[in-house]
């Protein structure tokens, strides 16, 4: 559906002038090292959480100002743990604060990557990677802050049953020396029987009203897509909808099964201000995040496009919602090599909604 990275491995061998100095000069073998599998490892912050946050004001220019704030940290599993989304609500003096932690485990890598968005920006940022290590977990990556590149580094732990605690370091010199600016301390209140936090019927921005709730998805996908390909293969599943951020997002995961297992996601988020949406894709296959599509709905269908690396050539991405009724869907993604003079579809699914459980 979306570009994938692969990943190659080159094997280097040894050279010797006679089988004797060969063999002396092999070594012993060596066993592979065996990267644990850290899938589940956010599996204890699943539920929700009372938060206090503790904020430097002003970092990186000597302050020594902190504020503090008080509310709630809601932990939300996908495809049964491998990926998860954390949803923080807070007030203190300076305000409110409001946004997104998308923890995507890369199986390839054994690496997480933790992506931030709040409800202001509608966007997400570049991720933090790190793995967890004897229940100690520590993210890097880089930033810009006030104009200037940095580092980030995030750090978490779990502090006994039903504890938890995490901290924020910014470094302006490539990480010769850190400094701390954000100190959570979690609290568990319960542990949700449901993959939601909040209602399907929850107030939004509307856009994608329509999708909210569950439905049954009858997918076809090309194959090989740009290479003048005919061959479709077919997927049957459920699609799953709930809003977030009170209604200004919305997280979509897919469960399809055909010629294989298919997990997919796509977290929506609102930007207010430019009125647009972003929607961020990914698959448990891939555990990264693709390149956000941005877009609008206008007189009911709608279109979001984004520009992405597909098999080493640009290609622009484009996908539509339409045909939308109180029940039912359409949806299409399709690429073009062109610069959007034609476009080939490569992946279409019909949605019908499904009945609640009694």
């Amino acid at each position: 559906m979306i570009s994938r990275k692969a990943v190659s491995l080159i094997a280097a061998g040894l050279f010797a002038t006679s089988p004797l100095a060969a063999q002396e000069a092999t070594p012993p073998a060596v066993p592979p090292v065996q990267l644990r599998d850290g899938s589940r490892d956010f599996d204890f912050e699943r539920g929700t959480w009372a938060l206090h946050i503790s904020r430097l004001v002003h970092p990186l220019t000597g302050s020594t100002q902190w504020t503090d704030y008080d509310g709630t940290k809601t932990d939300i599993p996908i495809w049964g743990g491998k990926a998860n989304l954390a949803e923080v609500n807070a007030e203190g003096r300076a305000g409110r604060l409001q946004f997104l932690a998308l923890r995507l485990y890369n199986p390839a890598a054994h690496q997480w990557g933790l992506y931030f968005a709040s409800a202001n920006s509608g966007v997400f940022g570049t991720p933090l990677v790190g793995v967890f290590r004897n229940g100690h977990a520590e993210f890097v990556g880089p930033d810009v802050y006030n104009g200037r590149s940095i580092l980030v580094r995030f750090v978490m732990q779990s502090d006994g049953p039903g504890k938890a605690s995490s901290e924020q370091y910014f470094s302006a010199d490539g990480g010769h020396s850190w400094e701390l600016n954000w100190i959570n301390t979690y609290t568990r209140t319960n542990t949700p029987s449901s993959a939601s936090a909040q209602s399907p019927n929850a107030a939004t921005n509307h856009d994608f009203d329509f999708a909210l709730g569950t439905f049954h998805t009858q997918i076809r996908r090309l194959q090989n897509p740009l290479t003048g390909s005919t061959t479709w293969v077919g997927y049957q599943g459920t699609k799953t909808d709930v809003p977030i951020f009170g209604g200004k997002g919305s997280l979509e995961t897919i469960e399809a099964d055909g010629p294989s297992h298919l997990e997919l996601m796509t977290l929506r988020l609102y930007n207010p201000a430019g009125r647009q949406w972003s929607l961020n894709f990914s698959s448990s296959e891939s555990g990264e995040m693709a390149t956000p599509a941005i877009g609008e709905f206008r007189h009911g269908i709608g279109t979001f496009t984004d520009q992405e690396d597909y098999n080493g050539r640009t290609i622009l991405v484009r996908q539509l919602w339409s045909n939308i009724t109180a029940s039912s869907y359409h949806f299409e993604q399709a690429f073009s090599a062109d610069h959007g003079k034609t476009w080939e579809p490569n992946f279409v699914a019909d949605l019908t909604r499904r009945p609640p459980s009694l």
